[in-house]
């Protein structure tokens, strides 16, 4: 009998066009950043430009040749990025496809690179983006930084630019390495290349950082430093800028900019003794523009120590023409500040000014509806029609650093292969207070907030053993 065996070709990726991605995790002992931008054809086959930075090197505008992307479940596979310096591996979990078939989004986890861990996001590009000359207008944006000793400090602000790449009227806060509250910013962007990519100074103080960016579209952009790696106080930086709106059309950047709820979202790291993550989720709401106070609803894993619904009613808060706000957040132990840069109402950066962690973040204006099925009361239903993919964001810690290919938000309950959680959703604010359980990691309590029909942000609450987490689940 005669057997005829016939090898098909590997089936196109799943992620053929245009992308731009940001990573962040842990690399040679410490913190790694790495972005860029790739074409995926319709073989699989990537091309590109990346930055990249850990403890040990910087790489500055390196071409990307012959990469790969291979599928491998229904909505996920492996990008392999090949450049002079060295491969990076990354398993990605790719978003529902739109009507016309094409996949926005995707979430990646660091693999096949021993020891080292990391997470990031891979979004559509779009090349309308890239012109000719620099991009000008108002820009806020929030950067996540850490030392070569793991010390976790963040940084926000905000700049007008011009069309010939000049900075003007920039604000900057940080809360470390040096600490800088409402200090004066200057410096200049560059034009894109052909790949999105530009490069950003910012001058403060004498000091200047010079930062890598690609651009998702005209209105967001991720970024990591690309100052030289000089070994022991190296500082590595990785987030993103976005367009500020608010001052254009009917939103105005005053008291009334927090009247829309926000989801917020704060990462932070303490000590080098396990665990070592704060982490926060919360809520802002009814917003008082008159008073200028604000109710915060918070969730907080500070290493060992967690604390669920911590209410602080109607606080103070500050808000500039220019977008920057303050907040305080008082109770009988202690107070704590926050600067706030907008880019829309209810919606940018959050940065501390005094707490240890060295916590930055994100407001994300929650979206008010309409919402498929509402509940009797309230707007927030207990059930999110389709599939989400979800995975760690912004990693304070080597692990845990998770990777959901396919998770259903199901009357309360989360869903998927690996991951199995419970939670009560209230109607009203959008939050759920319950547990989850992953293969690997184990049981861990947990809450969770809607964003919008299409996001949800949760925070697993660290334990003795395990580190809390902040994670994304987007559609």
């Amino acid at each position: 009998m005669t057997l005829t065996l016939t090898v098909k070709p590997q089936t196109t990726c799943l992620l053929a066009g245009r992308y731009t991605f940001l990573f962040s995790g842990f690399r040679g002992g410490a913190a790694a950043t790495h972005t860029g931008a790739i074409l995926i054809d319709s073989n699989g086959n990537i091309t590109g430009e990346q930055d990249y930075k850990d403890p040990h090197v910087t790489n500055v505008a390196e071409p990307l040749t012959s990469g790969t992307c291979i599928n491998r479940e229904t909505n996920s596979g492996v990008l392999t990025l090949n450049a002079a310096s060295g491969q990076l591996v990354y398993n990605f979990a790719a978003t529902p496809p739109d009507a016309n078939g094409v996949i926005h989004s995707a979430r990646l986890q660091l693999i096949s690179s021993g020891s080292d861990s990391g997470s990031g996001q891979l979004e559509l590009q779009d090349l309308t983006g890239i012109t000719a000359t620099p991009p000008s207008g108002d820009f806020a944006f929030g950067l996540f930084g850490a030392e070569t000793d793991g010390t976790h400090f963040g940084t926000a602000g905000r700049f007008t630019s011009s069309s010939k790449g000049d900075l003007s009227a920039g604000e900057i806060d940080s809360n470390g390495p040096t600490v800088l509250q409402a200090q004066a910013l200057t410096g200049t962007i560059s034009a894109p290349d052909a790949n999105g990519r530009g490069t950003l100074s910012l001058l403060v103080g004498g000091q200047t950082t010079t930062l890598a960016y690609y651009l998702v579209n005209t209105g967001k952009m991720f970024m990591i430093d690309v100052d030289p790696t000089t070994g022991t106080g190296t500082t590595r930086y990785a987030g993103q800028m976005t367009t500020q709106v608010g001052n254009a059309g009917a939103i105005a950047f005053d008291s009334s900019a927090l009247v829309p709820p926000s989801v917020v979202s704060l990462y932070g790291k303490d000590g080098n003794i396990e665990p070592v993550t704060d982490v926060e989720l919360g809520r802002l709401s009814d917003a008082n523009a008159g008073a200028g106070t604000v109710d915060m609803l918070l969730d907080t894993s500070d290493m060992a120590i967690d604390a669920s619904a911590t209410l602080y009613a109607a606080q103070k808060y500050t808000m500039a023409a220019n977008g920057r706000g303050t907040l305080d957040l008082v109770s009988t132990a202690t107070t704590r500040t926050f600067v706030l840069y907008l880019d829309a109402a209810a919606d940018g950066y959050i940065l501390e000014q005094n707490g240890v962690a060295g916590s930055v973040g994100f407001l994300e204006a929650q979206f008010q509806g309409p919402y498929p099925n509402p509940p009797v009361t309230g707007i927030f239903p207990a059930t999110l029609n389709n599939g989400f993919v979800g995975g760690t964001e912004y990693p304070t810690a080597p692990g845990p650093i998770t990777l959901d290919a396919l998770v259903f938000l199901n009357y309360d309950a989360l869903s998927s292969n690996f991951l199995n959680g419970s939670f009560a959703i209230d109607p009203l604010s959008g939050r759920g207070l319950g547990t989850v359980t992953e293969s690997g990691v184990g049981s861990q309590a947990a809450v969770i907030y809607l964003v919008s029909t299409t996001k949800m942000e949760m925070l697993r609450f660290g334990t003795r053993a395990v580190d809390g987490t902040l994670e994304a689940l987007i559609q």
